[in-house]
């Protein structure tokens, strides 16, 4: 699991900034909300250009680099006016109690300078600029490297990683995990990055599973409606149908609604389900930018509230306006960011800075002021 990401001149950032998953002192949450001493994500909280999403993207960057063929770092990654200064980050997880931590630096013009990865204290991967040092046993030397590609990308696929189980399950970790924004909510085949690669999940993910977690969870938490689905093995498949044809809407009053004439919202829900499920079971981190656009402040307040609770060896990143999250019923001081932008870019701070007990209003005291991340005008 992720427990700190740290970056500078990326994006908004341009200081040096760390998003912290180590929980703090406070009890209360401990067993739904953290795992394996490590807290299952966080969200931010700002006003609309603050930088919550570079935040997201600054997680995410790292699917990015191991798993996006087409993905590159490029000039406006940057952060504006900084295109001269080195872009750095730090990545440190908790994989199987075994540390493993990998940073990199990257100039605009020279590409990669430096990528270090370490588990525990054993150096992995020493690179700089063209050259690189792998130590998976034996030491080999790489010369010639690509200085816009990630080594650590190559890596990720070495034979040798079965004699070091952390580090494949570190890899395997990160190709569970998944982002979802407002664009996959509308595309309409459901479009959703699983390790970089864009797939149609819903139909995947039927035709692996079933619906049968689908509809637990619509079940459980009082949904008017579930889900039946017309599988390609199924006596009556018209292959010829579209999967937006074999998709139904059963509802509890009798109507029988199939996925193309269903509302976007409810659409929307089926489409975002299906990688926050799997990542709930399989483990992995979970990215949504701007939760707070996809649904109604309840059905967010749901779907944390359920993560939290249901999920083991996973972990939720999220961005949003709805304030009705911020209830220490459902998530902890040390698990919210407040967000924003001033002449010296993107900044953040931690709710728990504020040393707020259980007792207290998270929200009323967000909405007042004490956390920041509020616009100009509310403050």
């Amino acid at each position: 699991m992720l427990q700190s990401v740290t970056f500078k001149n990326f994006l908004s950032f341009k200081n040096e900034t760390t998003i912290e998953l180590l929980p703090g002192r406070m009890t209360y949450l401990s067993k739904s909300n953290i795992h394996n001493g490590t807290l299952k994500g966080c969200g931010f909280y700002g006003p609309n250009g603050s930088g919550k999403s570079n935040a997201i993207k600054a997680i995410s960057l790292l699917l990015g680099l191991l798993f996006d063929d087409g993905f590159k770092i490029n000039e406006p990654m940057y952060s504006i006016g900084s295109s001269d200064s080195p872009m750095a980050f730090e990545y440190c997880f908790l994989i199987q109690n075994r540390a493993i931590t990998y940073s990199f630096e990257h100039d605009l013009a020279k590409g990669f300078l430096r990528e270090t990865l370490y588990l525990d204290d054993e150096l992995i991967l020493n690179r700089v600029e063209d050259k690189a040092e792998i130590n998976l046993g034996t030491k080999r030397s790489i010369k010639g490297i690509d200085p816009y590609v990630s080594v650590l990308k190559g890596l990720s696929a070495d034979e040798k990683l079965s004699d070091y189980p952390a580090l494949a399950k570190w890899f395997s970790y990160l190709r569970t995990s998944k982002v979802y924004s407002l664009n996959d909510a509308l595309n309409e085949t459901s479009l959703i990055m699983e390790g970089g690669r864009a797939s149609s999940n819903v139909e995947a993910y039927f035709e692996a599973r079933g619906v049968k977690s689908i509809n637990e969870f619509l079940l459980a938490h009082a949904f008017p409606f579930r889900m039946e689905y017309i599988s390609s093995i199924d006596r009556n498949f018209n292959k010829a149908l579209p999967l937006r044809a074999r998709i139904y809407y059963v509802y509890k009053d009798g109507r029988d609604i199939p996925y193309y004439l269903e509302s976007q919202g409810n659409k929307t829900l089926l489409s975002f389900l299906v990688p926050y499920l799997s990542v709930i079971n399989d483990g992995g981190m979970f990215l949504v930018d701007d939760l707070s656009g996809l649904f109604h402040n309840k059905v967010e307040e749901l779907l944390v509230r359920h993560f939290f609770a249901r999920s083991k060896a996973a972990q939720l990143f999220f961005s949003s306006h709805s304030t009705n999250i911020l209830k220490t019923s459902i998530i902890r001081p040390d698990q919210v960011y407040a967000v924003e932008f001033d002449n010296e870019g993107s900044h953040i701070s931690s709710f728990y800075d504020y040393g707020m007990r259980e007792a207290q209003n998270m929200e009323k005291m967000y909405v007042g002021g004490l956390f920041g991340g509020l616009p100009d005008d509310l403050k």
